[in-house]
């Protein structure tokens, strides 16, 4: 068996993309020509935004939402430059939630809020 995706249940699919697009570097992998599903080229595994009509789960899934209580999980990319992707992110309309800080393991971590409240980490490879 192989992790094929993961997907954000959003409001505005067009809108969630865009945002990870400007922000992660990431490109569109696939889009469904409704444009109610896209999935991101982000290595091996996809990043895909659907939203509640696209997928079979609807009746049994929500949309991240800001009023929501704290998320069950969080979507995280590595990358070289913790900082600039931080503060990307934020130009780009994300809410910080942890600014870049060097963990005790070593390694740079930080975590924003996107479009949507979904939580996205951004941070360095772990050494090891």
């Amino acid at each position: 068996m192989q992790f094929g995706s993961l997907i954000l249940h959003v409001r505005d699919v067009a809108a969630s993309v865009g945002f990870h697009e400007r922000t992660l570097g990431v490109e569109r992998h696939f889009l469904y020509e409704s444009g109610a599903y896209t999935e991101l080229a982000t290595g091996a595994t996809a990043l895909a935004c659907a939203n509640e009509t696209s997928t079979r789960t609807a009746h049994v899934i929500s949309q991240c939402r800001p009023a929501a209580s704290a998320p069950a999980a969080e979507v995280a990319f590595v990358t070289h430059d913790v900082q600039a992707d931080y503060d990307r992110a934020l130009a780009a309309g994300a809410r910080g939630v942890v600014a870049p800080a060097t963990k005790p393991w070593g390694q740079v971590a930080s975590c924003v809020r996107d479009l949507d409240d979904c939580l996205v980490a951004l941070c360095s490879a772990v050494q090891g």
